[in-house]
Protein backbone atom coordinates (compact mmCIF):
# COMPACT_ATOMS: atom_id res chain seq x y z
CA UNK A 1 0.00 0.00 0.00
CA UNK A 2 1.04 3.58 -0.73
CA UNK A 3 0.10 5.02 2.82
CA UNK A 4 1.95 7.83 4.35
CA UNK A 5 2.35 9.78 0.91
CA UNK A 6 -0.65 12.66 2.17
CA UNK A 7 1.33 14.61 4.35
CA UNK A 8 3.24 15.38 1.43
CA UNK A 9 1.47 18.24 0.33
CA UNK A 10 3.38 19.88 -2.02
CA UNK A 11 3.56 16.91 -4.27
CA UNK A 12 2.83 17.35 -7.85
CA UNK A 13 3.68 13.75 -9.41
CA UNK A 14 3.18 10.54 -7.84
CA UNK A 15 3.98 7.29 -10.29
CA UNK A 16 2.61 4.15 -8.69
CA UNK A 17 2.99 2.00 -11.68
CA UNK A 18 3.72 -1.96 -12.23
CA UNK A 19 3.18 -2.76 -8.53
CA UNK A 20 0.58 -4.98 -7.16
CA UNK A 21 -1.62 -2.64 -5.67
CA UNK A 22 -4.74 -3.42 -4.58
CA UNK A 23 -6.49 -0.21 -3.97
CA UNK A 24 -5.30 3.49 -3.46
CA UNK A 25 -5.09 5.06 -0.25
CA UNK A 26 -7.95 7.41 0.52
CA UNK A 27 -5.21 10.27 1.82
CA UNK A 28 -4.47 10.86 -1.80
CA UNK A 29 -7.13 13.51 -1.82
CA UNK A 30 -5.36 15.62 0.47
CA UNK A 31 -2.63 16.12 -2.15
CA UNK A 32 -4.06 19.42 -3.11
CA UNK A 33 -1.22 19.94 -5.62
CA UNK A 34 -1.37 16.96 -7.48
CA UNK A 35 -1.21 17.12 -11.31
CA UNK A 36 -0.18 13.84 -12.37
CA UNK A 37 -1.53 10.53 -11.24
CA UNK A 38 -0.06 7.07 -13.07
CA UNK A 39 -1.06 3.87 -11.13
CA UNK A 40 -1.12 1.69 -14.76
CA UNK A 41 -0.25 -1.84 -14.14
CA UNK A 42 -1.84 -2.52 -10.66
CA UNK A 43 -4.73 -4.48 -9.57
CA UNK A 44 -7.03 -1.66 -9.00
CA UNK A 45 -10.82 -2.01 -8.49
CA UNK A 46 -12.31 1.35 -7.91
CA UNK A 47 -10.40 4.28 -7.36
CA UNK A 48 -10.66 6.02 -3.85
CA UNK A 49 -13.67 8.75 -3.66
CA UNK A 50 -11.38 11.02 -1.96
CA UNK A 51 -9.72 11.52 -5.30
CA UNK A 52 -12.04 14.52 -6.22
CA UNK A 53 -9.77 16.30 -3.36
CA UNK A 54 -7.13 16.27 -6.16
CA UNK A 55 -8.73 19.62 -7.72
CA UNK A 56 -5.77 20.48 -9.76
CA UNK A 57 -5.42 16.52 -11.69
CA UNK A 58 -4.49 17.05 -15.06
CA UNK A 59 -3.35 13.58 -16.00
CA UNK A 60 -4.61 10.36 -14.83
CA UNK A 61 -3.39 7.09 -15.94
CA UNK A 62 -4.55 3.62 -14.42
CA UNK A 63 -4.51 1.41 -17.79
CA UNK A 64 -3.69 -2.15 -17.27
CA UNK A 65 -6.14 -2.42 -13.93
CA UNK A 66 -9.34 -3.63 -13.13
CA UNK A 67 -11.54 -0.61 -12.57
CA UNK A 68 -15.37 -0.91 -13.61
CA UNK A 69 -16.03 2.50 -12.41
CA UNK A 70 -14.79 6.31 -13.32
CA UNK A 71 -17.29 7.85 -10.59
CA UNK A 72 -14.94 9.27 -8.53
CA UNK A 73 -13.86 11.58 -11.12
CA UNK A 74 -16.95 13.18 -11.99
CA UNK A 75 -15.45 16.28 -9.89
CA UNK A 76 -12.40 16.61 -11.99
CA UNK A 77 -12.70 19.36 -14.45
CA UNK A 78 -8.99 19.65 -15.11
CA UNK A 79 -8.07 16.53 -16.44
CA UNK A 80 -6.14 17.05 -19.87
CA UNK A 81 -5.12 13.43 -20.14
CA UNK A 82 -7.26 10.65 -18.96
CA UNK A 83 -5.76 7.01 -19.84
CA UNK A 84 -7.97 4.33 -18.57
CA UNK A 85 -7.08 1.22 -21.46
CA UNK A 86 -7.30 -2.63 -20.20
CA UNK A 87 -9.97 -2.11 -17.83
CA UNK A 88 -13.16 -3.79 -16.92
CA UNK A 89 -15.25 -0.86 -17.66
CA UNK A 90 -18.68 -1.12 -19.56
CA UNK A 91 -19.64 2.45 -19.21
CA UNK A 92 -18.19 6.09 -18.99
CA UNK A 93 -19.49 7.41 -15.91
CA UNK A 94 -17.02 10.22 -15.25
CA UNK A 95 -18.87 12.86 -16.47
CA UNK A 96 -16.67 13.85 -19.80
CA UNK A 97 -18.85 16.69 -20.99
CA UNK A 98 -18.11 18.50 -17.45
CA UNK A 99 -14.08 18.22 -18.44
CA UNK A 100 -13.83 20.93 -20.86
CA UNK A 101 -9.44 20.53 -20.91
CA UNK A 102 -9.89 17.23 -21.63
CA UNK A 103 -7.23 16.69 -24.73
CA UNK A 104 -6.44 12.77 -24.47
CA UNK A 105 -9.17 10.18 -23.86
CA UNK A 106 -8.02 6.12 -24.15
CA UNK A 107 -10.66 4.44 -23.45
CA UNK A 108 -9.39 0.72 -25.73
CA UNK A 109 -9.92 -2.43 -24.40
CA UNK A 110 -11.92 -2.19 -22.12
CA UNK A 111 -16.40 -3.99 -22.45
CA UNK A 112 -17.84 -0.74 -24.02
CA UNK A 113 -20.75 -1.26 -25.85
CA UNK A 114 -21.55 2.13 -27.01
CA UNK A 115 -19.42 5.49 -27.20
CA UNK A 116 -20.13 8.06 -24.21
Amino acid sequence: RADGVGGLRNLLTLVLSHNELAALPEELGSLKQLKVLEADGNFLKALPGSLAGCARLETLSVCDNQLTSLEPLVPLAELVSLQVARNCLSEVDCGLGAKPRLARLNLSGNMLDELP
